[in-house]
C-alpha cells in the first residue's frame, strides 16, 4: 500500500497478451512503401510479399519496424508478439528486437506440486516458426532486417482482424471520463456498431487499451500525478489550497484538498459542518472523508475532501486544522458526525465552541443492536426528537429507563453522558440547518461511488471528485438564477402578510416549509390579520431564514396601534420547522 512520492516509478503495461489488437486505423493498406539498404524505394503488396525484398528493407526506428510487421500480420491473418531483445549496456541502445507470431513456441509445463487455482486458459502455441527480427546498425543508426520466416505452421483462417479507430478511442475517452465505467463505455460502443461482435475490436482490447492510457497518465507515480494536478489547479484558481504528508518511509500519509469555491461557499454558508468517511473509493484502500453542508436551497455542498492512511485522534486533529488553515480560520457554529471516536475527539479539541450532534440515524441503528427490547428502540428515538425542555426531557428519560429496566446497561450509561450531543432538548433555538442526521454526506459518497471504482488512482479519482462538485455548482446556479426571475406564489389567508415578506427574503424551498407553519398556525384564528408594516426582520445569512418579526397589523380592516412578534425559526430535521408562534404584545 506505501507508495514513495519522490521516486515513484511507473508500471508498464504486460506484453504477455496474446491477442494482438492492433493500433493503427489505416490497417486495411494491403501495399507498402520502404527504402532498402542501398537507399531505393520499395514497393510491393502484403498479400503477394517477396522474402528477399523485405529482408532488405531498413527502418528508421523500432516503432518504424513493429507498425511494419503489425501492418503485415493484420492483412495475412495472424497476431504477433514481441519475442527477444538485446540492449547495450552503456548507452541502453536496443541492438535487435524480434517479433514473432502468437503461435510460437510451446507452453511451460507447470511443476510436478504445482495446483492451478483456476482452470488453464486453452492451448494456442503450436510451435510456429514465423517471425521478424531487426538489428541496429552503428554507423548509420537505423535498424535492418535480419531475419523473415512468413511459413506458418497453423491454419490462417479465421483470424478476425482487431483493431482500434481512432474514433472509437475518443469515445472511450470521453465516455469514461465522464464517469462511467468501461464495461458500460464497451456496451455503448457495442450499440453503436450495431449488436455484439459487430465492433472491430473485442472487451478485452477495449480494456487493455484503457489500462494503458491509465498508466500513461500517472507515468510519474500516482501521487505526484495527483500533486501536478493540484499545482495546475492552483494556476486556474488563485484561492485553491491542498495540503498532504508523508511517513518516514515516504508514503502518502494524509492529503486535503479543496478550491476556491469551496472556501467561498463555506464563507457563506460554514454555519453547519458535516463530515463522514467512506470507503472503497481507490485501490490504495484509503478511507475518503468528505466535508459537506447546506445552501439556501436546502442542497448540499462539498467545502473539501481528504484522504488518510488511518483515522486516528491525530490523523483528526491534523485534518480539522488543515480545514480551518484552508477555511481563514472560521469555525463552524454546528457540527454533525457519526458516533466514531477519534472524530469526537478530535473536534471536541479543534473545535472547543462548536456545538457537536451525533447522527441520529446510526444512534437508531446501534439502540436496536446494544439494547434488545423493541419498545425502549421506539421510545428512545421518540424522546430523542422530542423537542420538550431540558427538564422535561429529565424527566421523560427517568420514566423511560426504570420502565424497561435498563438503567445500568453500559451502552445506556453511556448515552447518558452524552444527552448533550443527541437530545433534542439540548438544540432547541440552536442553528443546525434542518440536519440531524449524516444522511446529506452519506447521499453524497454514494453519489461519488457512481463515477469512482475501488480501483482507481488518486489522480483518477481527483477528476471524477471535480467533476461531481461542477455538478452540485451548476445546479445551485441554476437554482439561485429562478430565485432572482420568480418569487414564490402566495395563497389567500389571514396571515397573508407575513406569507409575503416570508416569500420576499425566503427562496422558494424553505418558503414552503415555513408556509405549512403558518398555515397551521392560522387555522386557530378566528380573526384576519393583515401586514401593515414590518418594524424589525431578522434572517439567518447562512439559509434566509426568518428568526423573529415584529410587526404592525390590521384587525378585520382596523388598524391597531397591537404590536404582533412572531418568532419562526428552523431547527433540526424531524422536527421541521419548530414552531410559529403569534404573541400579542
Amino acid at each position: 500500500m506505501d507508495f514513495d512520492t519522490e521516486n515513484e516509478k511507473p508500471i508498464s503495461p504486460s506484453n504477455k497478451d496474446e491477442s494482438n489488437c492492433m493500433d493503427d486505423s489505416k490497417h486495411d493498406d494491403m501495399n507498402y512503401h520502404g527504402i532498402n539498404h542501398l537507399g531505393d524505394s520499395v514497393d510491393f503488396n502484403f498479400e503477394n510479399i517477396n522474402e528477399d525484398a523485405v529482408r532488405q528493407l531498413v527502418f528508421e526506428s523500432l516503432d518504424d519496424a513493429e507498425k511494419f510487421y503489425t501492418l503485415y500480420a493484420g492483412v495475412v491473418g495472424f497476431g504477433i508478439r514481441k519475442q527477444g531483445v538485446k540492449r547495450k549496456t552503456a548507452d541502453d541502445i536496443i541492438k535487435y528486437r524480434e517479433w514473432v507470431c502468437a503461435c510460437e513456441g510451446f507452453r511451460r509445463r507447470p511443476k510436478a506440486d504445482y495446483t492451478r487455482k483456476r482452470e488453464a486458459k486453452v492451448v494456442t502455441r503450436c510451435g510456429c516458426i514465423a517471425c521478424f527480427r531487426v538489428a541496429h546498425d552503428r554507423f548509420s543508426g537505423h535498424y535492418s532486417v535480419t531475419k523473415f520466416e512468413r511459413q506458418h505452421n497453423h491454419d490462417l483462417r479465421g483470424y478476425k482482424k482487431r483493431y482500434i479507430s481512432m474514433p472509437d478511442k475518443c469515445m472511450l475517452n470521453l465516455i469514461t471520463d465522464a464517469g462511467f465505467r468501461p464495461c458500460q463505455a464497451m456496451d455503448l460502443l457495442e450499440q453503436l456498431a450495431g449488436g455484439v461482435g459487430k465492433m472491430s475490436f473485442t472487451r478485452k482490447d477495449g480494456y487493455n487499451w484503457l489500462n494503458s492510457m491509465r498508466l500513461k497518465r500517472i507515468e510519474g507515480g500516482d501521487v505526484n500525478t495527483s500533486l501536478a494536478i493540484f499545482e495546475s489547479m492552483k494556476i486556474k484558481d488563485s484561492e485553491f489550497f491542498y495540503k498532504y504528508t508523508v511517513n518516514d518511509q515516504g508514503a502518502l500519509s494524509k492529503l486535503f484538498w479543496c478550491d476556491g469555491a469551496s472556501r467561498a461557499e463555506y464563507e457563506i454558508f460554514g454555519d453547519v459542518l458535516i463530515f463522514d468517511s467512506t470507503y472503497k473509493t481507490n485501490k490504495y484502500f484509503y478511507p475518503l472523508v468528505i466535508f459537506s453542508g447546506t445552501n439556501n436551497h436546502g442542497s448540499t455542498f462539498i467545502f473539501g475532501a481528504s484522504f488518510m492512511y488511518n483515522e486516528t485522534i491525530e490523523s483528526y486533529r491534523w485534518l480539522l486544522q488543515a480545514f480551518l488553515e484552508a477555511m481563514n480560520g472560521k469555525v463552524p457554529g454546528s457540527v454533525l458526525t457519526d458516533q466514531d471516536s477519534s472524530m469526537v475527539a478530535a473536534i471536541s479539541s479543534e473545535f472547543p465552541g462548536a456545538k457537536h450532534r451525533l447522527c441520529s440515524w446510526h444512534l437508531g441503528r446501534n439502540v436496536r443492536q446494544n439494547i434488545k427490547v423493541a419498545d425502549f428502540c421506539s421510545d428512545f428515538m421518540r424522546l430523542l426528537k422530542e423537542p420538550c425542555s431540558i427538564d422535561e426531557f429529565e424527566i421523560s428519560w427517568l420514566n423511560m429507563v426504570e420502565m424497561y429496566e435498563v438503567a445500568e446497561k453500559p451502552w445506556v450509561i453511556d448515552m447518558y453522558k452524552k444527552k448533550k450531543m443527541w437530545a433534542e432538548a439540548y438544540f432547541r433555538g440552536h442553528f443546525m440547518a434542518m440536519a440531524c442526521t449524516t444522511q446529506r454526506a452519506e447521499s453524497m459518497n454514494s453519489l461519488i461511488k457512481l463515477a469512482v471504482t475501488q480501483m482507481m488512482s488518486f489522480a483518477e479519482f481527483v477528476n471524477q471528485f471535480e467533476r461531481k462538485i461542477q455538478g452540485l455548482r451548476s445546479s445551485f446556479l441554476s437554482q439561485q438564477n429562478d430565485l432572482e426571475k420568480f418569487k414564490p406564489a402566495v395563497r389567500e389567508s389571514p396571515l397573508q402578510g407575513l406569507e409575503k415578506h416570508a416569500a420576499s427574503i425566503c427562496t422558494k424551498q424553505i418558503f414552503y416549509m415555513i408556509r405549512e407553519e403558518i398555515e397551521a398556525e392560522q387555522g386557530l384564528l378566528s380573526t384576519r390579520y393583515d401586514l401593515v408594516e414590518v418594524i424589525e426582520a431578522t434572517s439567518s445569512p447562512c439559509a434566509g431564514y426568518i428568526l423573529y418579526m415584529t410587526f404592525t397589523a390590521k384587525i378585520d380592516g382596523v388598524e391597531k396601534a397591537n404590536t404582533f412578534s412572531t418568532n419562526i425559526y428552523y431547527g433540526i430535521g424531524a422536527t421541521e420547522v419548530q414552531s410559529v408562534q403569534i404573541v400579542t404584545t
